[in-house]
């Protein structure tokens, strides 16, 4: 079997029309029960505010320490004094598994963990399997001011450390399991507030969708939903770096910046900030030195991980500074405009744009994850938000004739910023790009279909200086000139071709270039693509909807304007 076998078979998979897809998946997936899980360090108050928490909601209370101690018949500390530490811990993930089993069917209830079940893996995989995870988060002085001098003898690890350092030493290095959880709350408010903040917290998640990049050892997870920039902070914590670098425009950072640099201070992560300029136009190689200049000046190794925080221009400028600084370190992007989240976050695409075209240097590298926080899109301004769904259409119309209908059918929602319908098209695009990139990772043949529209987009971007379109106004317009072309060379009829024109212009889209902008500075832009061979440049055309074609067109008949019938 030749290497690109493989791709060859899901284009025609893909063109046959078979649903080769991974669906998006909840929270509360398959193995996964409906319990809240509480964790977090000793002292954190997770039988306090968890014991609230189940009779506020009417629901049944579980203390993992008190099952352990009914089942042996002994206190912990009795079974601390007679056998020791790691006899404890091989009975608690005993209790923790028999517990599990025993919960499968049960209504929804909260549990209490003790501090150091999340050490082995065994014990996470049975927390996973009760249901959603809450991290009860502390400060080190707030904690130890709690468990210090136990009266009651029912801490056994505080009573025989401390004296020195290591009960602290346990606390710093069980940061990174207990980020894990699928939320996190601050321990150190009122115990009334802090079963509110869990309430809260579970609902949230409970709403989130998850969607697989299946990559090897480089998979990661996609996250969609309000909130995900506190998750995001919860991903990073657990990669445990020495250090973060927040990397984000001036606009974003007005709106978005102190959340999570929040979420990063409330679970312990230490981070520098450094900030971008705003615009496409910023998009090149002296934006990117900044970056490098920060991540060298913090005295960054290779543990330093990137946080991208803002639209597709900082997620690419921050990926390429991560893919190239100290030979590549570790980048988690969180985009906040809705072009991001659906195409330049997901995928591993980086770079900048040189005079002679757009993203002409980059670098593909792959992030340890994504959130997308839908609360984001409420600080975008209309144009803006709505440029980006050129980029869902561009999918809908060559890979998922249900997601274009969905488009036609919630385009009056979409146009308005109608949450429920926003997340249904960005989880639905976001999982075909997965499953594309996870085909063909490097655009080695598949992917090449997520450039519909894109060849006189970006033309369109370079004549006009990058300055009077959005990137997906300039999208929408390649997209109406990738239909001429694909008229022209009969992969599809002029009906299919108005519709998707009427579906832009439904979204609020433009379709042509006005009479200002020099046809020929669009085709001489032409000339730079990426895609361009010695004969003409590769171009994707739609070949009915949910269906693609590829075609070799020579620059003079790349059509670059079309006047759309009202």
């Amino acid at each position: 079997m030749s290497d690109n076998s493989h791709l060859q078979a899901f284009d025609t998979e893909v063109k046959k029309g078979r649903d080769v897809r991974p669906q998006p998946t909840l929270s509360f997936a398959a193995g996964r029960g409906p319990h809240l899980v509480l964790t977090g360090f000793m002292g954190a108050g997770k039988s306090t505010v968890g014991k609230l928490l189940a009779t506020r909601r009417g629901q049944v209370f579980v203390d993992l320490d008190e099952e352990l101690e009914r089942r042996a018949g002994r206190s912990i500390a009795q079974i601390f004094a007679e056998e020791g530490e790691a006899a404890f811990r091989d009975l608690e993930t005993a209790v923790l598994v028999q517990l599990a089993d025993e919960l499968a069917d049960a209504e929804p209830c909260v549990v209490a963990t003790g501090g150091g079940v999340i050490e082995r893996d065994i014990n996470r995989s049975m927390l996973r399997k009760l249901g959603v995870t809450a991290w009860l988060s502390g400060a080190w002085p707030v904690l130890k001011s709690r468990i210090i001098g136990d009266p009651d003898g029912i801490r056994p690890l505080a009573a025989a450390e401390q004296q020195h350092q290591a009960l602290h030493a346990r606390w710093r290095d069980r940061q990174a399991p207990y980020a894990a959880a699928d939320f996190v709350i601050e321990a150190d408010q009122p115990p009334e507030q802090a079963a509110a903040a869990l309430d809260r917290g579970q609902q949230a998640v409970a709403t989130h969708v998850h969607i697989a990049v299946p990559l090897g050892d480089r998979s990661y997870t996609v996250q969609i939903g309000e909130g995900a920039l506190m998750q995001g902070a919860l991903q990073v914590a657990a990669l445990a770096p020495p250090r973060a670098l927040v990397v984000a425009d001036s606009q974003v950072a007005h709106h978005w910046l102190e959340t999570l640099t929040g979420a990063l201070e409330q679970v312990g992560v230490p981070f520098d900030v450094h900030l971008l300029p705003a615009g496409e136009q910023h998009k090149h190689i002296e934006t990117v030195s900044g970056i490098w200049d920060a991540l060298l000046d913090g005295g960054a190794d290779r543990g330093v991980v990137v946080i991208a925080l803002g639209g597709g221009v900082t997620g690419d400028l921050a990926g390429f500074a991560a893919a190239s600084a100290l030979r590549g370190v570790r980048v988690v992007q969180l985009p906040t405009s809705l072009l991001a989240m659906v195409d330049a976050s997901v995928g591993g695409k980086t770079g900048f744009n040189r005079s002679q075209g757009k993203n002409l240097v980059g670098a593909f590298h792959q992030p340890k994850w994504v959130g997308c926080d839908l609360s984001t899109l409420s600080t975008l301004p209309e144009r803006e938000r709505i440029a980006g769904l050129s980029e869902v259409v561009k999918v809908g119309v060559t890979l998922d004739l249900e997601l274009f209908e969905q488009l036609e059918k919630d385009a009056d929602l979409l146009r308005k910023g109608d949450k429920t319908a926003l997340k249904a098209v960005i989880a639905r695009a976001i999982g075909l790009k997965a499953a594309v990139v996870a085909i063909d990772e490097r655009e080695g043949g598949l992917r090449r279909v997520l450039n519909f529209g894109h060849t006189v987009g970006h033309a369109i971007e370079r004549a006009t200086n990058y300055a009077r379109y959005r990137h997906g106004e300039a999208i929408a317009i390649g997209i109406v000139a990738a239909l001429t072309a694909s008229v022209q060379a009969g992969t599809c009829d002029q009906m299919t071709a108005d519709r998707v024109t009427a579906l832009l212009i439904a979204l609020g889209l433009p379709t042509s270039l006005p009479a200002d902008i020099s046809r020929a500075e669009v085709r001489a832009a032409l000339g730079h693509d990426k895609k361009r061979a010695a004969s003409g440049v590769r171009f994707v055309l739609c070949a009915g909807l949910g269906h693609y074609a590829e075609r070799l067109i020579a620059l003079d008949d790349i059509p670059v304007f079309h006047n759309p019938t009202p």
